[in-house]
């Protein structure tokens, strides 16, 4: 009970801190009211009261996270506010890997002494680099709110202040100054290259789209597959797939311990370990990895110290730590949440389904997979009604078809590196893909658009998850 009294009051503290921008001082109060509960507990009920005890880590962890998601927000006013709508000229650092997109490529700036950085639409010709120091000229703006096909307004100001992009230029003229002379920068760029070069090795031995479908499967690449392929994973649900979800990367984790299995335990570990965050950080650490890598660390941990290691401790560790660092995340990246539910099904739904699918054979893990598969599903779906407005009926057993060979593809994505001659074993499985999600997408009903699912509706559907679960924990 401590425990989720604890994650509870972060959570809904750091919300309505980033929500409603939280008065610091009435946070404060709470923070003090806690100490005040925890004295009387301690000094007046002698640690009798348990109810006592719990509104003192409600008001104590609620006050502090509310303080940490407003102070999150920045200040109301931005120095280069001043600038909007005019020319600007700015010198500044490339500060994330370049997101290539089909005609264009976004970069994240982060002008010098600032850091508050601006989002550039720039031609993908010349290429620039991660780490590579800028001068800008353009057009100052700010982005703004837009609809999507379903005709829900998307939070692009929101989506893009999570990383603390608060601007943006379009087609500007980019001066280049060479690279930037921070060997953490240098670092990092050097694993970008490597995954680059990963990419063009794809390219030379595979046709598109199955290379640019595999960089995505292998390593979350986002260049490469065309806007209309995006379109048809989207329909059919499949585009976790190709972004490098989590389940991709707990994949990989499993084949770098069993790598390192040969090491004395604590080298194997810390092999692994230095491996798993190596490959999060080439893969440009989105929050789906960042959430798969810090679970398998914890993992990695719990092995090295003798405990039992809790999936569900973990997931919600990890959580709290991306909160803590990143405090937009909970409600803005659509991301981290997505990924945060599907995994919380995978670990709470199996128990309880299983029993319902007694008639599906086990054999090559069939059952499981079913089980894991739906669990997933039924966690994400309300959540993605509420945002996307798009419900996709083939999801289901496409996800069945594919996510079965995707650890068969991943290995042979990696052994096409090396050895050319697996590209024609990765070929077939990438066809196979392909051709599933080109036949589901084209069908009539592949996917509904539902114009208004509201947040209450949302919120009685996992009470009634929850219910659910807790009545059949009971009967056990």
């Amino acid at each position: 009970m401590r425990r989720w009294t604890f994650f509870l009051s972060f959570f809904s503290g750091t919300a309505a801190g980033t929500m409603w921008r939280f008065d610091l001082a009435l946070a404060g109060a709470l923070v003090l009211a806690g100490i005040i509960f925890w004295f009387s507990h301690i000094f007046y009920y002698r640690s009798r009261s348990r109810v006592l005890f719990l509104a003192t880590i409600f008001c104590f962890t609620f006050g502090l996270a509310a303080m940490r998601g407003t102070l999150s927000l920045g200040p109301v006013s931005r120095p280069l506010d001043v600038f909007v709508g005019e020319k600007v000229q700015l010198s500044g650092l490339i500060s994330a890997e370049p997101d290539e997109r089909e005609k264009t490529v976004r970069l994240t700036f982060t002008p010098d002494h600032s850091d508050e950085k601006i989002m550039l639409v720039a031609g993908k010709y010349p290429a620039h680099f991660y780490g590579e120091r800028l001068v800008v000229r353009g057009k100052l703006d700010k982005p703004e709110n837009f609809e999507t096909d379903t005709g829900r307004e998307f939070d692009y100001i929101n989506y893009l202040a999570k990383d603390e992009v608060y601007y943006l230029i379009n087609r500007p003229e980019l001066e280049s100054l060479g690279a930037s002379g921070s060997w953490l920068v240098s670092a990092r760029g050097q694993l970008f290259r490597f995954k680059n070069f990963f990419l063009t090795r794809l390219t030379s031995v595979l046709p598109e789209p199955h290379a640019s479908l595999l960089g995505g499967i292998v390593i979350g690449a986002k260049r490469g597959l065309p806007d209309e392929w995006q379109d048809r994973f989207r329909v059919v649900g499949l585009s976790h797939v190709v972004v490098l979800s989590g389940y991709n990367i707990t994949i990989v984790s499993e084949a770098v311990l069993k790598v390192f299995a040969f090491l004395p335990m604590l080298w194997g570990l810390a092999g692994g370990a230095g491996a798993i965050l190596l490959f999060t950080l080439a893969t440009g650490a989105s929050t789906t990895a960042v959430r798969a890598a810090i679970m398998a660390l914890v993992a990695l941990l719990a092995r090295a110290t003798g405990r039992v290691y809790q999936s569900l401790d973990a997931l919600f560790l990890a959580a709290f730590l991306m909160i803590l660092i990143q405090p937009k995340v909970l409600l803005f990246d659509i991301s981290f949440q997505l990924s945060f539910l599907a995994t919380f099904g995978i670990i709470v739904g199996p128990p309880i389904l299983q029993k319902y699918f007694q008639k599906v054979p086990e054999r090559f893990g069939l059952r499981e997979m079913t089980v894991t598969t739906i669990s997933a599903q039924l966690f994400v779906l309300p959540w993605i009604l509420y945002k996307l407005g798009q419900l996709s009926l083939v999801a289901l057993p496409l996800n069945l078809l594919v996510l079965a060979f995707i650890p068969f593809t991943m290995l042979l994505g990696f052994l096409t590196f090396v050895f050319a001659p697996f590209a024609y074993l990765a070929y077939l499985f990438l066809a196979y893909d392909l051709w599933l999600v080109e036949i589901f997408a084209a069908l009539p009903f592949a996917a509904v658009n539902i114009s208004y699912f509201p947040l209450w509706l949302v919120a009685l559907v996992y009470l009634a998850y929850f219910w659910f679960g807790y009545k059949k924990r009971a009967r056990r």
